[in-house]
């Protein structure tokens, strides 16, 4: 409203009003308003009487009816008009009304005039203004004093949240923490909760007092701390019934945590298992969410939900688990596809090779989809997983999902043995060696299997050592070659291959075993001679090719000195 309209209301009598709201009701949008013209005038007769009286409290609930919207009113404007006619009269409720608009009303959000309400609000009295100026400068840069300050005076006043909040800005610091807890204590003492919980968390080196304040809490009802106070429980020797009668209360309350544990001791199943991660998981943590759901693989209901609230916050391995139980166990192809896309989608190579494995083999209810298990081991093979290109090799070879191309079946097939991994090096090899989907080649089965032999490093190769020693042995697929055969069945017999103990018996019955390894066969076909009938018979033939010397130096040694 401007000066001119005002000054025009305070020369008029009472008389012209009905004049002058039939002018003011032509310039209207009455479509703006959830009330009729009637209502309207009556409101609009109620602001010119304030105009003329010019009374502040009238103004100040005028503002607040058009704020708080009793009578259907949707202009914020007309509650920032009357606010501000009382607040530059002095009210202390109209400043901190403007400054709640301010701050909180986004189409009107302007921090600098909420602090400037405030200000006005705070200086004259009024703790929740001084309470909302201390939270506004709590989060600005280089103004905490002026937090602490005005925090205070809204505390002083048992302003109960601003002694809590009080309690916070002092625990910021070191310096300040006794500071902390007095404030605390006196919000706590005041009944509120929050202040109750956080000096149960504060105390927990100290049992007695911790269970105090979260039981404080508990008792208004706070489910958390019902929760929190069955934990401590559990610390201090109290009966399990004792614990059930707060889990109750709190499940009853809707606290997932607090079902679970109820759950779980109702079932008697080992409670214990899930405590390193409820409470994070409660806390949103998807890491422990998932670990949750792993720890309670076995009740598939509790599995489920907390798989479920870890992958809608994206954990992709949460997703890949529930696409999995809603495939395998659920069979809810629906579900599981659409998790295990999400999980595919937004996973890693691992998980991304494992949803096509799901469509290449038709696991669970999903159906077999050779073009999807295409895409997805396309995708994997991109980033150069050896598996995936291995997979995607013998798609190409054998026409799966796509045409037949030995050029590109031997392309995947090179880029995964080239890795390093000595059983794609071996398979690569044989697949050479015996042409399975790509044209033979011996010089390629050669150099593949060469490769493979170079990086066996470790026990669990035997099965792979003996293979290759066995080709060198026959010359099959690669030309013959006995002192090749004889290492390598020597290192997969050491490694535990019992086959490869017996070929080598053979070769030195053969003549084909070098003198100075005739000692080690002896070691190995000795160690396993008590039980088998075969390998005494082995080992009877070998003693009658050796010296007697030797003969007892072998049996003075075991595969452990081998091994050294």
């Amino acid at each position: 409203m401007n000066g001119d309209m005002e000054e025009e209301y305070q020369n008029v009598g009472i008389g012209q009003l009905d004049h002058i709201l039939n002018d003011r009701l032509k310039q209207i949008d009455i479509n703006d308003f959830d009330i009729d013209e009637t209502s309207y005038s009556e409101r609009l007769s109620r602001e010119l009487m304030v105009n003329i009286k010019n009374d502040i409290d009238a103004q100040y609930h005028l503002g607040l009816e058009y704020y708080e919207n009793e009578t259907g009113s949707k202009s914020m404007r007309k509650a920032i008009y009357w606010f501000e006619r009382a607040a530059i009269c002095g009210d202390a409720m109209a400043q901190y009304s403007l400054g709640k608009i301010y701050q909180k009303e986004k189409k009107f959000k302007k921090i600098e005039r909420a602090i400037f309400w405030y200000q006005e609000s705070a200086i004259q009295g009024y703790d929740e203004a001084q309470f909302n100026l201390g939270k506004l400068y709590s989060r600005r840069k280089n103004t905490f004093n002026k937090a602490i300050y005005w925090c205070k005076r809204a505390a002083e006043q048992e302003h109960i949240e601003a002694q809590f909040y009080l309690g916070k800005l002092y625990s910021r610091r070191e310096s300040t923490f006794n500071k902390a807890i007095y404030w605390y204590k006196k919000s706590a003492e005041n009944g509120n909760t929050n202040a109750q919980i956080r000096l149960g968390k504060m105390h927990e080196y100290d049992l007695k007092q911790a269970i105090y304040w979260y039981k404080k809490a508990a008792m208004q009802g706070r489910v958390d701390a019902q929760f929190y106070l069955v934990n401590l429980y559990s610390r201090v020797g109290y009966t399990l019934g004792d614990a059930t009668y707060w889990y109750r209360k709190a499940a009853y309350q809707g606290h997932i945590g607090a079902k679970l544990y109820l759950d779980m001791i109702l079932k008697k199943n080992e409670v214990n298992a899930i405590c390193p991660y409820i409470q994070d998981a409660m806390m949103g943590d998807i890491n422990a969410q998932f670990h949750l759901g792993i720890v309670l693989e076995n009740d598939l209901e509790w599995a489920i939900y907390w798989y479920k609230r870890a992958a809608e916050q994206g954990h992709y391995g949460a997703q890949l688990m529930l696409g999995i139980k809603y495939a395998c166990v659920l069979k809810d192809s629906q579900q599981a596809i659409y998790w295990l896309q999400n999980a595919a989608e937004k996973g890693n190579i691992e998980i991304k090779y494992v949803v096509a494995n799901f469509y290449y083999s038709g696991l669970g209810c999903i159906n077999k989809d050779y073009q999807k298990a295409v895409y997805w081991y396309q995708k994997t093979a991109d980033q150069g997983y050896e598996r995936a290109l291995f997979r995607l090799g013998y798609m190409y070879a054998k026409g799966i999902g796509v045409p037949k191309n030995f050029c590109k079946a031997e392309e995947c097939y090179q880029k995964a043995a080239e890795q390093g991994n000595p059983r794609f090096q071996f398979i690569l090899g044989r697949i050479y060696a015996k042409g399975f989907g790509i044209p033979r080649n011996h010089r390629k089965a050669t150099y593949w299997y060469q490769q493979s032999i170079d990086n066996i490093d470790n026990k669990y190769e035997s099965w792979r050592q003996y293979h290759l020693a066995k080709m060198f042995y026959e010359g099959k697929y690669i030309p013959r070659n006995y002192q090749k055969a004889e290492e390598l069945f020597l290192k997969a017999a050491i490694n535990g291959c019992e086959k490869a103990i017996y070929k080598l018996c053979i070769m030195c019955n053969e003549g084909k075993i070098q003198f100075q390894n005739k000692i080690s066969v002896y070691i190995l076909i000795n160690e396993i001679a008590t039980k088998d009938k075969k390998a005494r018979e082995f080992r009877d033939l070998l003693e009658n090719n050796m010296f007697i010397g030797d003969i007892f130096k072998a049996q003075s040694m075991s595969v452990e000195d081998l091994v050294k």
